[in-house]
């Protein structure tokens, strides 16, 4: 058991007080609106001043009420303010610590002015809870006061969004934030994928990563959190499946701070009844979690006071720590015994499930005789020496054997090694009060993830740190034209890599150069030569083939469990390798993205109109397999076989020897802008209609290191379709629709007669023909290199909503909204990385290490499969030997819409009923063409021993061609209907330090049930 030592965390508490709801500045899409209608109690009142300020960073903004005395605050930052009402000949009406989230338009309802004199002040006590009378969108907030109060399971933001209605949280367990905490989370039937999250107005989405973010902030860090699940407005879109807005803390005028722990333990928990009753003890666990937050005004003497002064800067910074040791399942193996090692197998015994046979010895047969060797121990002689060599590299057994009842032989080690994970999340901001009417902020938030897992060489043997490494950098400027006119600008840079390196101590190499053929001393023969290769280093472009052993594999027969890779243990046969690469590999995602939003009011409407666009860029690296797979394994289709993997080896004898040519590092880019204008139009005091436009271009996805290719119909040539071997019975064949022994099981070569191995059926012959048939690379002519579809020049999506305040109290309201929404093309959506034109994997089956050596020297031709072929969007598509069009590739789109009720049913509480549509259309599909007559295993000449002989014989299109893909997007995918009833009641709640009284604060409680 590797247990794990928890670092002490230094924690910033000189300063810890009770931290309030920390407002934020620009934040584009954000922002939120203070709305209300003037009366006298007779009749409207135009011309009425309204500021609204926000007392802790001393942000103040003006409106003035127009005609019909409604007035529009525009563009506020998440916060609570304090909104003051002038007139001459009236008394002023003051409203105090108003709460306002993301995005929220509040209506404030009619306030009614008295006649008196300016400085006569009237206060006004506004609802703790209010209807959304003046919002058409379906959205949920989750303030402050809610994170930081309500105990989340390992103060993990994202697993708040459960207790929204129509949020399903898939993921089983939260212990802790980490690098893919967004993943799992499904908003009105979408995809995770199809989410937008944004922080601080920008995206940050992980483009491979299943809706996980580049960066999860810690909860002490967030201010507030809006999540619009439905029917949102033009300004927002890039994503279907609803979009969660996270707003960071800004620091304010007062210096204030926070510290926390969470600590838990397997000791603290009593053990659960199921484990009881098998008499299990309780599984190790121990999670620490502990960090600080501090911010306030920048104070330099003689330069800026920010407490006092007109111009303002304002800090606020935080980290979070996690070290957590979770339980791991124990890896059980059968590892090569000393005297197995020498040849010796007279104490193999069998582990299957068949009683009869389980723990009897396993015959270790001579391939030359067909019979078990002399008292099952393989000759000196016979024992080819790399082979021995390389088995040898597999550690020694510790003897521990699985206790269950039938199950003593399935291993003789066990390993149990508690993987490791340790976080550090830093958020960080700076605000700027140039004027009243310019701010500035720049935000900088850091995670960096380090999960650390072992038996990754082998059982006992090596750990691999899967590092998460995660950046934003985001600026945000806002321009107060005049009190009706806002101008909002955002850029951000969103950037993370998953990093695969060696752990410290794996193999006790001191570099990976130690790892090295040349430096272990070993060198199993190669097809060819290795490529270039520099020092081993984490970068952007991984193609060195650092000459690292094959991997080795021994698994098959009835001695199981044979140093196969399994989901716990991979054996690399001292190859480090993670993920799909050997080490150390990364791949990144790169997020660039700017914005521009205006905010017009005039009259009854108010407009607003932006503009935005990202670039996108992803790098998956693969090519894990350049440095070769020996399979010692054994297979009853290779005639050379022992029985026993092990065994195999010492003879030198594998089933299949495998290589790639050359490793593929690809990068796909891709581009998409949006534009939009939209009205929120205050038809009468009651009713407000929103309606507007949004228009998307999104580019095609394209790979730009000539890493792809594709298939044309056009430049398939039928005479070079390669020959595939047959399957065949020995000794003269028989129809396939009878039985054929195991031992009579073969291929034929149907050029030559030649009869060979079973296993070389379906595969191509060497010398006929050629698998790249028809494919060509470097994209479609005229377009980027590696450019194989379009899309739409624009996509259309149009927004309608209303919202109704019934009875013109402010607590009753029926709201509807819709639209059409479309979601991000993503580099998921990339048919043509790779394929046979780029690398190809070579392959001999059923033979000696010593024919390696000699086929590579020989440069002999190597069996093949037939490829998979991938169609560009827009060629003629194969169909029952005919070239049929192909459909335009669209979007994937949505149809959303809702229907909500809401009413202010007493006590602080308002309770709402909605109906919640949803509805997928123009999803991606890949279809598949080039496919076999239907019912052609109907006919006895497609079957081998009365079971349907290999596809690629049968191929109608392009004979010798595995499977076409195509791109479709004719496909619907979703229609979700749900009734969402939701009940969200406000507290007032004390905060006392020392003597300090802070004024009260509202606390929110929200449940849900769809």
């Amino acid at each position: 058991m590797t247990r794990w030592r928890s670092r002490s965390a230094v924690l910033f508490v000189s300063v810890l007080w009770c931290l309030g709801d920390a407002p934020a500045f620009a934040q584009g899409q954000g922002n939120g609106v203070l709305t209300g209608t003037i009366t006298d109690g007779d009749g409207v009142i135009p011309g009425a001043t309204v500021t609204a300020t926000e007392p802790s960073t001393g942000l103040v903004r003006t409106a003035v009420a127009n005609e019909q005395g409604v007035f529009r605050v525009l563009s506020l930052p998440p916060g609570r303010y304090t909104l003051r009402v002038e007139l001459e000949g009236f008394k002023q009406i003051t409203m105090n610590d108003l709460p306002l989230s993301p995005g929220e338009i509040r209506d404030l309802g009619k306030l009614a002015l008295q006649v008196g004199v300016r400085s006569e002040n009237i206060t006004v006590t506004a609802e703790a809870t209010p209807v959304q009378t003046a919002n058409s969108t379906l959205q949920k907030n989750l303030t402050g006061d809610q994170l930081t109060m309500i105990q989340v399971k390992g103060r993990d933001i994202f697993g708040m969004m459960k207790i929204l209605p129509g949020v399903v949280d898939t993921t089983g367990s939260r212990d802790f934030a980490q690098w893919n905490s967004g993943r799992g989370l499904s908003i009105n039937g979408g995809n995770s994928l199809n989410k937008n999250t944004t922080i601080d107005g920008v995206p940050v989405g992980e483009e491979g990563g299943d809706g996980t973010t580049h960066i999860t902030p810690n909860l002490d860090s967030i201010g507030e959190v809006a999540v619009i699940t439905n029917g949102y407005k033009a300004e927002n879109g890039r994503q279907s499946s609803g979009l969660i807005s996270i707003v960071t803390k800004s620091g304010t005028n007062k210096l204030k701070g926070s510290g926390w722990y969470n600590g838990r333990r397997d000791d603290w928990n009593k053990n659960d009844y199921f484990r009881e009753r098998q008499g299990a003890e309780k599984p190790f666990f121990a999670v620490d979690i502990a960090g600080y937050s501090v911010g306030g005004p920048v104070v330099i003497p003689k330069v800026i006071d920010s407490r006092t002064s007109s111009k303002k800067v304002f800090f606020f910074a935080s980290q979070e720590y996690t070290n957590d040791i979770r339980p791991t399942t124990v890896v059980r193996t059968n590892l090569p015994t000393e005297a197995e090692r020498n040849g010796d197998f007279s104490q193999t015994r069998r582990s299957s499930s068949n009683p009869a046979i389980n723990g009897t010895i396993q015959p270790i047969i001579d391939p030359l005789t067909g019979q078990p060797f002399p008292g099952n121990i393989i000759p000196r002689d016979r024992i080819n020496v790399m082979g021995q060599r390389m088995l040898g590299l597999l550690p020694l057994p510790n003897g521990v054997l699985n206790q269950q009842a039938g199950e003593e032989w399935t291993s003789n080690d066990a390993q149990d090694a508690t993987p490791i994970h340790k976080r550090k999340n830093t958020v960080s901001r700076v605000d700027t009060v140039l004027s009243d009417a310019l701010r500035f902020s720049v935000k900088a938030l850091f995670d960096r993830d380090d999960s650390i897992t072992f038996n990754r060489v082998a059982p006992g043997v090596g750990s691999v740190n899967n590092m998460f490494p995660g950046d934003l950098v985001t600026g945000a400027l806002t321009q107060v034209v005049n009190n009706r006119m806002v101008n909002e600008v955002t850029v951000g840079f969103s950037h993370n890599h998953y990093g695969f390196k060696i752990g410290r101590g794996s193999l006790n190499a001191s570099d990976y150069t130690d790892m090295y053929r040349q430096n272990i001393g070993l060198d199993p023969p190669r097809i060819e030569p290795y490529g270039s290769y520099g020092e081993p280093h984490l970068g952007r472009v991984q193609l060195d083939e650092y000459p690292y052993l094959p991997d080795m594999l021994y698994g098959g027969g009835d001695r199981g469990n044979l140093a196969t890779c399994t989901v716990a243990n991979c054996p690399n046969g001292y190859r480090p390798s993670g993920g799909s690469g050997p080490l150390p590999r990364w791949n990144e995602n790169f997020r660039y993205t700017f914005e521009d939003d205006f905010s017009w009011t005039k009259g009854r409407h108010n407009f607003k109109f932006g503009f935005v666009t990202e670039r996108n860029s992803k790098t998956e690296p693969g090519s894990n397999n350049y440095n070769g797979t020996y399979n010692f394994g054994h297979s009853a289709d290779n005639p050379l076989s022992t029985g026993n993997g092990f065994a195999n080896a010492l003879l030198g004898v594998y089933t299949s020897y495998t290589e790639l040519d050359n490793r593929v590092d690809r990068e796909h880019r891709h581009w998409q802008s949006d534009a939009y204008a939209q009205d929120s139009w205050r038809m009468t005091p009651r009713i407000t209609l929103d309606y507007g436009l949004r228009v998307t271009h999104a580019g095609a996805v394209y790979e730009v290191r000539d890493m792809n290719s594709a298939f044309d119909p056009n430049l398939y040539d039928p005479s070079q379709a390669p020959t595939l071997f047959l399957p065949f019975c020995r000794p003269n064949g028989v129809p396939g629709n009878q039985t054929c022994a195991t031992a009579n099981r073969a291929a034929i070569n149907p050029i030559t007669g030649e009869i060979v191995s079973q296993a070389y059926a379906g595969n191509t012959v060497p010398g006929t023909g050629t698998i790249t048939n028809g494919m060509f690379t470097g994209g479609l002519p005229g377009k980027k290199s590696g450019w194989y579809y379009d899309m739409p020049p624009v996509s259309w999506g149009p927004r309608l909503g209303v919202a109704w305040d019934v009875f013109g109290d402010g607590k009753t309201a029926v709201r509807a909204s819709g639209g059409i929404f479309y979601n991000l093309i993503n580099q998921g959506q990339y048919l043509y990385s790779g394929g046979p034109l780029i690398s190809r994997t070579r392959t001999v089956l059923n033979d000696t290490l010593d024919a390696v050596t000699e086929f590579g020297r020989s440069g002999g031709q190597s069996i093949e499969t037939p490829a998979t072929a991938n169609l560009p969007a827009g060629f003629p598509l194969p169909l029952h030997g005919q070239q049929m069009p192909q459909g335009k590739l669209e979007p994937e789109k949505n149809y959303q819409a809702n229907v909500a009720f809401q009413k202010d049913i007493g006590f602080s509480t308002v309770a709402e009923v909605a109906w919640v549509g949803n509805f997928g259309r123009h999803f991606w599909r890949v279809k598949i063409a080039n496919n076999i007559e239907p019912y052609a295993y109907a006919n006895p000449d497609n079957l081998f021993r009365n079971e349907p002989i290999s596809a690629n014989f049968l191929r109608r299109d392009y004979p010798g061609t595995g499977p076409v893909r195509y791109l479709s997007t004719d496909e619907d995918i979703l229609n979700y209907n749900a009734l969402q009833v939701s009940v969200q009641r406000r507290l007032n709640r004390d905060c006392r330090w020392g003597s300090r009284t802070r004024s009260p604060k509202r606390k929110a409680y929200r449940v849900g049930t769809t």
